[in-house]
């Protein structure tokens, strides 16, 4: 008599963490990751690197306008908006001993904030507008590489392209041979310095790639608009809160 052969559960199960294994150790080695490429080394974190990024902004601008002649005040508005930012960034860092990592990082974003405002006379009534097109900055950072992670600190300067522009509505503002009249435009550009301070978390999903998520809070001077042919002047002053997520190569 011929007894049919039955695989048992044990040896079903044996099956399945032999193939699970076989599988697991396939895409670590088609990864490249090891237990090597894991740790914290110059192969993952030291040398240079450029990426790009995304991310939204939360700004705050305080402006003001006045006369030029006898500095009446005509306006103060505070305005709070969001969008969204985008950019690329370049660096490089350096692993000293004891997991410790330290660097510098530049980065350009191109930025979509502005804001509109009128301001009204006895006779005469005008728009602003002022508009944030980009944004730089160039910081230090310093942090703690365990792994595929790292946590650090940055800080560092900081400078925003600022344009102001101001359109008369109605009526005739100045006393000069080149007073604003109704339909003349007025636009002045500034590039205002400041400084920058953050934090971020960055993961090595890959030994060359890497994904980071950051705050960053930008903080710029107090700007100057003076336009001649209105003799009016304005003052700008803003501050970014960014959270942003990059994806960045490692070139060594």
């Amino acid at each position: 008599m011929i007894f049919p052969l039955i695989p048992c559960k044990r040896s079903r199960r044996t099956g399945k963490r032999i193939f699970t294994v076989a599988l697991l150790t396939q895409v670590a080695i088609l990864t490249g990751w090891s237990n090597k490429a894991l740790a914290l080394d110059e192969i993952v974190w030291s040398g240079y690197y450029g990426g790009l990024h995304i991310g939204g902004i939360r700004d705050k601008q305080d402006e003001s306008t006045f006369a030029a002649v006898g500095g009446a005040v005509l306006s103060a508005l505070s305005h709070k908006d969001g969008s969204f930012i985008g950019g690329i960034q370049a660096g490089y860092h350096y692993v000293a001993p004891l997991g410790l990592v330290v660097g510098l990082e530049g980065s350009l974003s191109v930025i979509d904030v502005s804001h509109s405002w009128n301001v009204v006379e006895a006779a005469a009534s005008a728009s602003y507008r002022q508009k944030n097109g980009f944004a730089m900055d160039a910081r230090g950072k310093i942090g703690y590489g365990f792994m595929r992670w790292m946590v650090y600190g940055t800080a560092g300067v900081s400078f925003a392209n600022q344009k102001l522009i101001r359109t008369q509505v109605s009526g005739t503002t100045g006393t000069s041979n080149i007073a604003a009249t109704e339909g003349t435009v007025e636009e002045l550009k500034k590039f205002t310095p400041g400084w920058t301070v953050g934090a971020g978390l960055e993961y090595a999903f890959l030994p060359k790639l890497h994904l980071k998520a950051e705050y960053l809070r930008s903080d710029y001077s107090m700007k100057n608009f003076r336009f001649p042919r209105a003799e009016q002047l304005a003052t700008s002053e803003s501050g970014f809160n960014v959270i942003r997520f990059s994806v960045t190569y490692q070139f060594n």
